[in-house]
């Protein structure tokens, strides 16, 4: 955690500021991550997608730009590309969501709507009290496939029913969590992934490049009966009750 701190100046006074923990070391083999914190916000794809906008904006008149990374959208978008070839159904996406979650605005959502219907993709926001529309209509006009873009915490502070979400899972349509939020939603995945309990290979080279031996992994760096014993309280992955096309299954 930050703790606030304070120190003299030359002129006499007193500077005042934030002091916390590094989280990266950068030895000799590269970085190592003292603490891999997986995110569990919403808004990561969104706020990754604008800033790479911003910055291929402000390097584009120098041919190419210094860094880059993938857009999250996209590989959003060929999430729901598998997944609708895996179940044969049409690609169509409803984003469920709430403006009252986000200021009375829809820009958070309107930016996914209209990369995915850019992109070969039939997408449409939906507050929950209109989320009946996306199933409750003519079969070629439903919504087979959904975004669950919100947490129940924050619906349950605005009042929002989650009645409506649990219609539409029950109706058919397979409401799939956020990347950043319920496909890695524990920080024991990491030390899942570090003693093995999960053949990922990519993930795992990924821990032990940046994370092995590191005390603050979420297995304390053990791997082993040790760490088996730490981490088996916890199923991988999380689950969610809704990422299922029914909330018994």
């Amino acid at each position: 955690m930050n703790a606030s701190c304070s120190w003299p100046t030359r002129c006499g006074g007193t500077v005042r500021g934030l002091r916390g923990p590094s989280d990266v070391v950068i030895g000799p083999n590269g970085p190592q991550f003292l603490e891999f914190n997986v995110s569990g916000a919403l808004c990561g794809a969104v706020e990754v997608h604008c800033r790479m906008d911003v910055w291929h904006k402000l390097y584009a008149s120098a041919g190419r730009v210094p860094f880059t990374s993938p857009d999250p959208f996209a590989a959003r978008t060929r999430m729901f590309e598998d997944l609708c070839a895996e179940l044969g159904a049409e690609p169509r996406v409803a984003l469920l969501g709430s403006a009252r979650d986000q200021g009375g605005f829809t820009r958070y959502f309107d930016l996914q709507t209209d990369y995915f219907n850019r992109h070969g993709l039939t997408a449409r926001f939906f507050e929950p009290e209109d989320l009946h529309e996306a199933w409750d209509c003519p079969p070629h006009l439903r919504y087979p496939l959904g975004l669950r873009d919100f947490t129940i915490p924050d619906w349950e502070a605005l009042g929002l029913d989650t009645a409506p979400v649990q219609a539409a899972v029950d109706a058919g349509c397979l409401l799939v969590g956020t990347q950043t939020s319920t496909f890695l939603s524990s920080k024991l995945t990491m030390g899942l992934l570090s003693e093995g309990a999960v053949d990922e290979r990519a993930e795992r080279n990924l821990v032990d490049t940046y994370c092995r031996g590191r005390e603050s992994c979420p297995t304390g760096g053990r791997t082993g009966t040790a760490a088996r014993s730490t981490s088996s309280s916890t199923p991988w992955p999380t689950a969610s009750p809704w990422c299922s096309r029914r909330a018994s299954e």
